[in-house]
């Protein structure tokens, strides 16, 4: 906990530069609970907030969707899945800081992991079709195009050649 505080604490605003984290072999799960700091140290306070915002905007377009949707399931689905994505980077975030205790909830989509990777892009799977497969009450959505009709005429000319 200590590394991570100095790795936020000596970033500055540019911070180091990609790759030239110092406190990265210092922190136990650099990879995955730390990964936090170690962004704020290589990239600076800067990439730091552009995180956050990348989450927060995940949440309130994830909230443009959800308020779209006719029914209630799709936007009860929507919301909960980028709650939970949305949550958890903030638990992340606050444990690099030093607001809270740690978890070792890694930074979705982000950290080093096999199984929260997993469960991340199905998460955003679902969300995605659920942004594309529901019924919208703008209609927004592109309605898909009705097969074309065979002109019975030239149906039956063909028969009659036949015959």
């Amino acid at each position: 906990m200590t590394h991570a505080n100095i790795a936020i604490g000596t970033c500055g605003v540019i911070g180091r530069g990609p790759g030239n984290s110092i406190e990265r072999d210092f922190l136990p799960q650099a990879y995955s609970d730390f990964i936090y700091a170690i962004i704020i140290e290589e990239g600076g306070i800067a990439m730091g907030m552009l995180v956050m915002f990348l989450y927060l905007l995940l949440l309130w377009r994830a909230m443009r969707i959800a308020t779209k949707c006719k029914g209630l399931f799709p936007a009860y689905l929507i919301m909960g899945l980028s709650i939970m994505i949305v949550l958890q980077a903030m638990m992340n975030m606050a444990v690099a800081v030093g607001a809270m205790p740690v978890t070792g909830q890694p930074l979705p989509l982000i950290s080093r992991g096999g199984t929260s990777t997993f469960v991340n892009c199905a998460y955003l799977g679902m969300m995605l079709a659920v942004s594309r497969n529901a019924k919208m009450v703008d209609g927004d959505e592109p309605v898909a195009e009705e097969p074309e009709i065979i002109d019975e005429n030239i149906t039956e000319d063909n028969n009659e050649d036949n015959h």
